[in-house]
């Protein structure tokens, strides 16, 4: 099974200009946060560089008891049609949406082959991580050659997806994976969302 795949332009232009145009002129809160998620990390890897970010919920939904610790109104105004057209362009069918946020990664003194620690958004091998692009900018997305049941030890790898407006790139959310700042760009904006999906249609994209 590959690692990852890029969706190119699945969402309508008007439809990514409005988002991007909310998203960063808007006055939004957004909360500090550290990117990394989890205490694993490889010491041995000069490549990675500590970072912060800012960041939005828009939804959090608690998979044990099914309880939303937090709705923004922006879920149902552009995630959820953002999933619609995953469904419409991959065949990828949605079960359930745990939690959707916004990143914004602003420069931190990087070079193009530094990332931030790699991590994984949830264990379960039927969930799916999907990065939306808000912006053109650069930040590369690293997708790594190992899942959630490895130490990120010694990881390669697999791919980068560049960050373009309209643009998604997805996966498991086992894998491990990293974000990265932008260099050339002032900020660079993206919409995070984990989500359960059906197995079989995810493997049938995945494949194709």
């Amino acid at each position: 099974m590959a690692d990852f795949k890029i969706l190119n332009d699945f969402v309508p232009q008007s439809m990514a200009d409005t988002i991007e145009h909310v998203i960063m002129y808007d006055d939004f809160k957004y909360q500090p946060a550290t990117v990394e998620l989890s205490s694993e990390r490889d010491t041995n890897d000069i490549n990675i560089k500590d970072t912060f970010q800012f960041v939005k919920g828009l939804i959090n939904i608690n998979h044990l008891d099914g309880s939303i610790s937090h709705l923004d109104p922006l879920f149902d105004q552009y995630a959820k049609p953002i999933l619609w057209f995953v469904e419409k362009s991959t065949g990828i069918k949605v079960i359930d949406i745990f939690r959707v946020k916004i990143n914004l990664l602003l420069p931190n003194n990087t070079n193009e082959n530094n990332y931030s620690p790699p991590h994984y958004d949830d264990q379960r091998d039927d969930m799916v991580s999907m990065v939306y692009y808000i912006n053109n900018a650069d930040g590369d997305t690293f997708i790594f050659n190992k899942d959630a049941k490895n130490a990120p030890n010694n990881l390669k790898i697999s791919g980068r997806s560049s960050p373009k407006k309209g643009n998604a790139v997805i996966f498991k959310s086992n894998q491990w994976h990293a974000s990265s700042n932008p260099i050339k760009h002032s900020n660079r904006f993206i919409m995070n969302f984990v989500f359960q999906a059906e197995p079989e249609s995810f493997k049938r994209f995945i494949n194709e």
